[in-house]
C-alpha cells in the first residue's frame, strides 16, 4: 500500500474533474500519511455495552477532558434534547398516573394535568405515537409540569412504579429542572449535558492524544438493532471497555418489554468475548450506575432476584482480598462474579466500579486505564 502510494500514473485523457479528484485524493493520503507519523503509537478502545448503561455518557465524559471544544458544540444540541427529555418522561409519568386511575391532591392539579395533556397530546391523540416536539415547552407549560411532579400522589406512584417505567435513570433531573430548561436564555451546564439523553446510532468517535500516543475511543449505539454495524469496528482495536448499568438487576429491556437488562447484557459480554476479533485483547468492565445501585439495593435486594446470592457471598468472603463489609460491595462483588465467569477472552479482565456522571471519578479511572493500555502497546512493540 506505502509504494502504492508513491507511484502516480498520468493519464492526459483524463478530464479537469477527475484529474482535480486524483489531486486531491493524494493530499488526503498525504495528511493520513503524515497524521499517522506523528504518533509512535495508536491506541484503539472500542466503547461497547447494551443501550443505556452509560456507554455515551463516558464518551461526553472523554471529550470533556480531551476535545473541550467540541464538548461545547453540543450546547445547543443538547438544550433540545433536554426540553425533549423532559416532555418524555412527563408523558410516560402521566399515562401511568392514567392506568392506575391516580386522582390528583386537588382541582387545580387536574387542571394542570389537563393543560399538560392537550400539549402532549394534540388533536386529541392518545396513542402516544407522535414524536414530541422540544420546542413546545415553553415557561408556562413548563411550570404546570413541575407543579404535577411535585405532587406527592406523583411522586408515590413514580416510587413504587419506578422499575417498569421506561424513562431514562435520569428522569427525576430532568423534572426537577424542567422551568430551568423551558427559559429562552438556557445555556445547558456540564452535568445537563452529561445527562441529555439521545438514543447513539452509528459510529461516533471521540479523538485525543497524550505524549506520543493517539487515542481514538470508539462509541457505537447499544440498542439490538444498532448491534449488526458494531462489526464494521472490530479491525486494529487495542482494547474494549464494555458498560454495564448495575441497576439493571430487576429491569426489562425497552425493545421488548420482557427480557431482563443483566441477563440481556452478560449474554452479550459473552458473545462478544468469545469473538474470533475481541477474544485475544484487553477487556475492560465498567460496573456503571453505582449511585443508583446504592440507593436501590436498600429496598430492592439482590437476594430477592438471585436465587444463589447468599450461597456465592459466603463463597466470594473466603477471598481476603475482596471487601464485602457492606451490601454495596456485596452487590457489585455478585455481579462482578457474573460477568466474570461469562469471560471468554484469552486476555485479563479489568473490572472498575463506575458512575459516568462523576467527572472526577471517571477521569482517575481512566488514567489507571490509560497507563495500563501504553505499557501494553510498548510491551507488544518489543520494549
Amino acid at each position: 500500500m506505502g509504494n502504492c502510494l508513491n507511484t502516480i500514473f498520468v493519464n492526459d485523457s483524463l478530464s479537469a474533474e477527475e484529474k482535480r479528484s486524483q489531486t486531491v485524493a493524494r493530499s488526503v493520503d498525504k495528511y493520513v500519511k503524515n497524521r499517522n507519523e506523528e504518533y509512535e503509537y495508536s491506541i484503539k478502545i472500542l466503547l461497547l455495552g447494551t443501550g443505556d448503561s452509560g456507554k455515551s455518557t463516558f464518551a461526553k465524559q472523554m471529550q470533556l477532558c480531551y476535545d473541550f471544544d467540541k464538548f461545547q458544540n453540543r450546547v445547543h444540541k443538547n438544550k433540545l434534547i433536554l426540553r425533549k427529555n423532559a416532555l418524555d418522561t412527563i408523558k410516560e409519568i402521566l399515562d401511568q398516573c392514567e392506568l392506575q386511575g391516580l386522582v390528583f391532591s386537588s382541582k387545580e392539579q387536574e387542571r394542570r394535568k389537563q393543560l399538560v395533556i392537550r400539549v402532549l397530546y394534540p388533536e386529541g391523540d392518545l396513542s402516544g405515537e407522535n414524536e414530541l416536539n422540544k420546542e413546545i415547552l415553553s415557561p408556562k407549560l413548563a411550570k404546570a409540569i413541575k407543579y404535577l411532579w411535585d405532587d406527592y400522589v406523583v411522586r408515590e406512584m413514580f416510587r413504587d412504579c419506578r422499575d417498569y417505567l421506561q424513562i431514562s435513570s435520569s428522569a427525576e433531573y430532568y423534572l426537577d429542572n424542567v422551568r430551568r430548561f423551558a427559559k429562552s436564555d438556557f445555556v445547558p451546564e456540564v452535568q445537563d449535558i452529561l445527562r441529555a439523553k439521545h438514543r447513539t446510532t452509528g459510529i461516533h468517535e471521540v479523538e485525543w492524544e497524550y505524549q506520543t500516543s493517539k487515542f481514538i475511543l470508539v462509541d457505537v449505539g447499544g440498542q439490538r438493532s444498532e448491534r449488526k454495524k458494531w462489526i464494521n469496528c472490530f479491525d486494529n482495536v487495542s482494547a474494549v471497555i464494555f458498560v454495564s448499568a448495575l441497576n439493571e438487576y430487576n429491569l426489562v429491556l425497552e425493545e421488548n418489554g420482557e427480557t431482563n437488562r443483566m441477563s440481556e447484557s452478560i449474554a452479550l459480554f459473552e458473545k462478544l468475548t468469545n469473538s474470533e476479533h475481541l477474544q485475544k485483547i484487553p477487556w475492560i468492565i465498567f460496573l456503571n450506575k453505582s449511585d443508583i445501585f446504592n440507593e436501590k439495593i436498600e429496598t430492592r435486594p439482590l437476594m430477592d432476584y438471585f436465587k444463589d446470592y447468599d450461597e456465592v457471598i459466603e463463597m466470594l468472603s473466603e477471598d481476603e482480598n475482596l471487601d464485602l463489609e457492606t451490601e454495596f460491595s456485596r452487590g457489585v462483588a455478585y455481579i462482578a462474579r457474573l460477568y466474570s465467569k461469562a469471560y471468554k477472552g484469552e486476555k485479563g479482565l479489568y473490572t472498575f466500579t463506575t458512575n459516568s456522571l462523576d467527572s472526577h471519578l471517571m477521569r482517575n479511572i481512566f488514567l489507571a486505564v490509560r497507563d495500563s493500555l501504553i505499557t501494553t502497546s510498548l510491551r507488544f512493540s518489543g520494549f
